[in-house]
């Protein structure tokens, strides 16, 4: 069996994601080999390997509709996301660097 080379470039993307319990949380996923953040819940990951957590880092936090600024990381178990919502601003199109 052939062996397929595997693509480790690390390509943040910001997103602000929202869970069950009201919690918003703003920070930023590896895109890696993806396109599309909705592919991080809906593909397997290259290496077959299926995570129960996305990984969010330099998180900011909702508090009372402010943002608490930081750099920490959070492992939030996708089922209780209730939404993800890509940053449109960091969203870079195929081919662009």
């Amino acid at each position: 069996m052939p062996m397929r080379q595997r693509d480790d470039s690390f390509k943040p993307m910001k997103v602000t994601i929202k869970t069950s319990d009201g919690s918003v949380f703003r920070g930023s996923v590896n895109m890696g080999p993806r396109e599309r953040v909705s592919d991080i819940f809906t593909q397997d990951d290259p290496d077959g390997i299926i995570a129960p957590f996305v990984i969010l880092f330099d998180v900011s936090e909702s508090s009372d509709k402010e943002f608490i600024a930081g750099k920490r990381v959070y492992f939030i178990n996708w089922r209780h996301i209730v939404w993800v919502r890509p940053d449109d601003e960091q969203r870079v199109t195929k081919g662009e660097k």
